[in-house]
């Protein structure tokens, strides 16, 4: 707590009386001659010099007023008079203390004291020397730091004083060295945190003054005074919280205060302190919610201040003191809503701030007392609706911001208050849809700011730099224009990135940098810029994969990266760049494989790859393709079991992989993934189609080979497949034939190729095969009639083979099937002709065994065959030709039983046919 101290007393001119009363003390002080021998010449020189030091005092020649009390001292010293010499040196310390010697005049002080104390003891009156000389060393004691000592003088010259004012109540001079004396310890006490006393002592200062007589009260120093102890009382009561108090003190202040300027209308000093006292006032009614007592002193203390006629020679003072006001006056009309008179005033104030920036740029309290100004300028306005009056307003706070940066340009908080300003005016200008201007300003902003950062890197700087770019790219969101958008989001991507290379480790600037980058590539797509957005999109995927391999898992990081994925995999999916997009929709699904829209993404790609390939006409390198598209489609299955839709694909796929290798030549490979496909799912009749139609393609390119062998292996992977169809129920009548015939067609080639062993067997597996089928279908006849010509077939093999039992029983059994044919179809030539053949073939093998009685009947009827075979068609030489060997034999047999006859007949019809074949 800072206090004023008022005047000690004895000080000049007030108290020049008392200094003149104590030269008449000395004048009339009578030595004892006996007790105190000295020179009537040593105590007359006192005396001299000491009234005319005291003279000297009164025409104010300082210097020669202390030799002539130096004189005296030296005088009164000699006189061996302690009366004298008290008064000499209580004089001659009053004026050392006036010229601020206060160490010589606390020695003379101290000194006169103790012989007025000593004095006092012997009955001497020293009651007002004692208030003096205690009143002014109390002070001096405070200043060294003897705060009790101090204290104990001040008390006991207020004692003193007292005394003196109950002898004489009227005399002013007692009343107002009381006043100072008790005004003074007040002061001490309040230091010491005695508050209550301290109070008490103002308090009993004021309640002296204000008993004096009416016409002293009229003078400027007793005015003074009052308006001094009244200061004090005030302050103390109000740091005590005391406000409830004050009010009526206030107005005593500032009307005492009143009193003084009329009394000296000239004196400026007092303008000053009024116009002080009315903006404490001021403060005081604004915390008691007076707030039109309030806005009264406000006005009041500018309308002085704006007044005063010497104002230059005040300085910087003056002028902030009008800033202050200003500032009050801006809160009271802020607080009663009147937003234009608050702004007015502190445009007001910071023109004159700025007047004092140009004159004294190096004054830091003017400085801050800017930035506080600015602030409170700021706050007012920003609440405001867009205006023209509005950027007016921050016109001023971007210029006086600038100047602050001019100024210091090294200082961050006055770059970002630069920074800000431009953010708020492009704020504004955005919303009266001047684009063009509010983007220099939101850019003029970011700038500022990024500059400042290449000094300083404080977090506190960094956020807001961040937070200013942010605003440059919200405004960028809201341009409908594609190009300017684009152009705003390039400036943002621009500063973004040299952001990034101060601050290296920032994940977040990163992040955002792939956030604008995502908002440039969507511009790009709108405008069909398809190649520079895939190009975007790319870049922006790659640092989301740095800022993950740096913070793995994080959540936000793999939701953007998936955003941006599935974007790029759309865009190169438009374009057609089917490897590109297949690429990104894989690494899209893997990132969350349970995401059914990720797979139906990566489904659909597969699906357009498979049907449009790269390499259609290199079926090896196709092949190579598919296997790698089969992978992924058996991952993405994975992922689903249940998708009939992901099955569906996975086993079209694999189809076409099979029909791939079919054409090839890898045969085997192609029908095991067909087998595959029916042995691991469900057979749709859909599938088993699929898997008949590609082995019938495939039966039909092996049969249109030249190479025996080509043909033989791939008829057994044929074989091999239908039999696996036929073990897995699958196989319906059409795939038993196909068995079947391949079977028979086995047989033959090997039967070709000489592998008679193994055309025997593969002919039996092809009877066995078609005794199968007659049982199933016993109606249809061809099936019948393979039975039959297979019979005949392995007939011929056994009796290569030397099995003629075997195969008489083969033709026997062949015998029979078509027998039962013509039973079902008499006429039909190609049935008479087999049966004819068998029957000339059982006949033969009987022949060779000398049987001829069993042969007989067996040729017997197969001419009877022919008879019938020729009579259908009679110029058929083939016919004959046959029927001519069955004559032949069947002379034999008569020839060898005795019938010669009977043979001679048949020979001679047998060349009778033949004469006719000839």
């Amino acid at each position: 707590m800072s206090l004023l101290h008022t005047d000690t007393p004895g000080n000049w001119p007030e108290d020049i009386n008392y200094i003149q009363n104590l030269v008449l003390a000395c004048n009339k002080y009578k030595p004892d001659s006996e007790k105190y021998p000295m020179s009537k010449r040593s105590q007359d020189m006192a005396i001299r010099h000491l009234n005319r030091g005291v003279s000297f005092i009164e025409k104010r020649l300082h210097a020669d007023a202390t030799q002539a009390l130096e004189q005296a001292e030296k005088d009164a010293r000699e006189a061996d008079s302690p009366e004298i010499l008290a008064n000499v040196l209580q004089t001659y310390a009053d004026l050392l203390l006036s010229e601020g010697r206060e160490e010589d005049a606390f020695e003379r002080y101290t000194e006169a004291g103790e012989i007025i104390v000593e004095l006092s003891g012997k009955g001497y009156e020293t009651t007002e020397q004692l208030a003096s000389i205690f009143s002014n060393i109390a002070p001096i004691l405070e200043k060294k730091g003897y705060i009790s000592r101090a204290r104990e003088k001040y008390e006991v010259a207020v004692n003193n004083y007292e005394k003196l004012i109950e002898r004489e109540k009227n005399n002013i001079a007692y009343r107002s060295n009381a006043a100072s004396t008790l005004n003074n310890l007040g002061a001490l006490l309040a230091e010491e945190g005695e508050y209550e006393a301290s109070k008490e002592s103002f308090q009993e200062a004021l309640n002296i003054m204000e008993d004096s007589p009416a016409d002293v009260k009229e003078s400027i120093p007793f005015q003074f005074k009052m308006a001094t102890v009244l200061g004090n009382l005030l302050d103390l009561e109000t740091d005590t919280g005391q406000f409830k108090q004050t009010e009526d003190k206030y107005r005593q202040l500032i009307e005492t205060y009143r009193k003084i300027i009329r009394m000296d209308p000239l004196e400026t000093s007092y303008l000053e302190r009024l116009s002080l006292a009315l903006i404490t006032y001021g403060d005081r009614m604004a915390l008691e919610g007076k707030k039109e007592d309030s806005g009264e002193a406000y006005k009041e203390a500018l309308d002085i201040l704006e007044e005063l006629p010497d104002k230059k020679e005040n300085g910087n003072e003056y002028y902030l003191r009008i800033v202050t006001v200003l500032n009050k006056r801006a809160s009271y009309f802020a607080e009663k809503e009147y937003h234009e008179s608050a702004k007015n005033n502190l445009i007001k104030a910071l023109e004159l701030l700025e007047e004092l920036l140009e004159n004294d740029p190096s004054n830091t309290d003017i400085r801050s007392r800017t930035v506080a100004v600015l602030s409170d300028l700021n706050n007012l306005a920003e609440g405001e609706e867009a205006s023209e009056a509005k950027i007016a307003c921050y016109g001023v706070i971007e210029r006086l911001s600038e100047k602050l940066l001019d100024i210091n340009p090294s200082s961050l908080p006055y770059r970002l208050n630069v920074a800000f300003s431009h953010n708020i005016k492009g704020k504004i200008l955005a919303e009266l849809d001047r684009e063009n201007e509010a983007g220099s300003e939101f850019t003029k902003a970011v700038d500022s700011a990024l500059e400042g950062l290449q000094s300083d890197m404080e977090d506190t700087y960094c956020h807001t730099t961040s937070s200013l770019i942010n605003d440059l790219e919200i405004f960028a969101a809201r341009i409908k224009d594609s190009e300017e958008r684009l152009r705003i989001y390039g400036i943002v991507l621009n500063r973004l990135e040299g952001f990034a290379d101060m601050c290296p480790e920032d994940r977040t600037i990163k992040a955002d940098i792939a956030g604008v980058l995502q908002k440039i590539a969507k511009i790009m797509i709108e405008k069909e810029n398809y190649d520079d957005a895939e190009f975007v999109l790319g870049e922006t995927a790659a640092i989301y994969d740095k800022l993950l391999s740096i913070k793995s898992g994080d959540e936000n990081y793999s939701a953007e990266l998936s955003s941006v994925l599935l974007s790029l995999g759309d865009l190169q999916s438009e374009l057609k760049n089917q490897e590109a997009a297949l690429g990104t929709y894989l690494r899209l699904f893997r990132m969350a494989p349970a995401n059914k829209k990720y797979g139906s993404k990566l489904d659909s790609i597969l699906a357009e790859t498979e049907a449009s390939p790269q390499y259609a006409e290199n079926k090896e390198v196709l092949i190579a393709e598919y296997e790698k598209l089969l992978a992924i489609r058996e991952e993405l299955l994975e992922s689903e079991p249940d998708n009939t839709q992901y099955s569906r694909n996975l086993a079209g796929l694999r189809e076409r992989i099979a029909g791939l290798l079919l054409d090839i030549g890898r045969s085997e490979e192609g029908l095991d993934i067909l087998c595959s496909l029916l042995s691991t799912r469900d057979s749709s009749s859909y599938l088993v189609s699929k898997v008949i139609d590609a082995l019938e393609k495939f039966r039909l390119s092996v049969s249109e080979s030249d190479n025996t062998h080509e043909k033989i292996s791939n008829y057994g992977l044929l074989l091999e497949t239908y039999t696996k169809l036929s073990d897995m129920g699958l196989a319906d009548v059409s795939v038993q034939e196909k068995r079947a015939e391949i079977l028979e067609k086995l047989a033959l080639l090997h039967y070709e190729n000489g592998s008679l062993e193994k055309a025997k067997t593969n002919y039996g597996y092809a009877l066995s095969a078609y005794t199968k089928l007659h049982s199933a279908q016993p109606s249809d006849i061809a099936v019948l009639v393979k039975t039959g010509n297979l019979k005949c077939r392995l007939a011929s093999l056994l009796t290569d083979a030397g099995h003629t039992v075997d195969a008489q029983q083969m033709l026997r059994s062949s015998l029979d099937d078509y027998q039962g044919l013509l039973e079902h179809e008499p006429s039909n030539i190609s049935y008479q002709q087999n049966t004819a053949y068998i029957l000339n073939s059982l006949g033969y093998l009987l022949l060779e065994e000398k049987l001829f009685k069993e042969a007989k009947p067996l040729y017997e009827n197969a001419l009877k065959m022919y008879v019938q075979i020729i009579d259908s068609d009679p110029e058929n030489m083939s016919y004959k030709a046959n029927a001519a060997c069955t004559l032949n034999n069947l002379g034999y047999i008569l020839e060898n039983i005795g019938r010669e006859n009977d043979a001679i007949w048949m020979y001679e019809k047998a060349r009778e046919l033949n004469n006719d074949h000839s």
